[in-house]
């Protein structure tokens, strides 16, 4: 993979035997992933109310969107080329990298070239008995929702130098 990457890892440790996880597929865009155990990252611009979420599979599925205000005018966001995700599971760990190419994605892109990020991880995980659980490097205060802002947990700060 050549050019400017956004990498987000994700790593569980435990019972993983205990999940549902989701057959391996070619990568394709689907939604509804987070139905089922699945990892999430949502990024903004600081000071600005739009904010991008992306769904990355196990199964090698993903999704991306675009939302113009806190769950308000949800639009596909444009992706050139899917997500790469890659997934290694051992006795009691998995571990999920998958990594966007920020020329693919003009909104990234842009965004990258002088703003201050945003960022919030998170994950919904399916247990066998199809129960899910949501887990966030930080939920806001009430209770869990990944696309309130006050659970964004990092903020990326400055100018990036991004070579094309």
């Amino acid at each position: 993979m050549r050019g400017a990457v956004l990498e987000f890892e994700y790593s569980l440790e435990g019972e993983i035997e205990q999940l549902r996880w989701p057959a391996s597929r070619q990568p394709e865009r689907m939604d509804g992933l987070w139905q089922h155990t699945c990892f999430e990252a949502f990024l903004a611009e600081s000071g600005r109310a739009g904010y991008c979420e992306f769904n990355f599979s196990p199964s090698g599925a993903w999704a991306a969107y675009r939302f113009a205000a806190y769950r308000a005018g949800m639009q596909a966001l444009d992706v050139a080329q899917a997500p790469c995700i890659d997934v290694r599971r051992e006795a009691n760990r998995v571990r999920l990298v998958a990594a966007v190419m920020l020329s693919a994605v003009p909104d990234l892109l842009d965004w990258a070239r002088g703003a201050s990020l945003e960022l919030g991880l998170a994950a919904v995980l399916e247990s066998s008995s199809g129960q899910r659980t949501y887990w966030s490097v930080r939920h806001a205060p009430e209770r869990a929702d990944f696309h309130d802002r006050q659970g964004f947990c990092a903020r990326l700060e400055g100018n990036y130098e991004i070579r094309d």
